[in-house]
């Protein structure tokens, strides 16, 4: 994981146990670029880990808004 200001809160199994979650926050208060390098496929997924929206393989970089959390499946 790279970008200024972000930290990972969270990496678990998924509740459904197909793969793995990733929660990243921005620490700041300025929009930040992340990037995410993983051995798998990576989704944007909602915090109940319901909705997933395919976001591709490496590296996959998305912009986090001011303290917000982003949750990504790895599978």
């Amino acid at each position: 994981v790279e970008g200024e200001g972000i930290t990972v809160s969270a990496l678990k199994y998924a509740q459904n146990r197909e793969g793995q979650i990733l929660r990243l926050y921005n620490t700041t208060n300025q929009p930040q670029c992340v990037k995410v390098t993983v051995n798998g496929t990576v989704y944007q997924t909602d915090m109940a880990e319901k909705n997933s929206v395919l976001l591709g393989e490496n590296p996959v970089s998305q912009s986090i808004e001011p303290k917000q959390i982003h949750t990504y499946k790895i599978v």
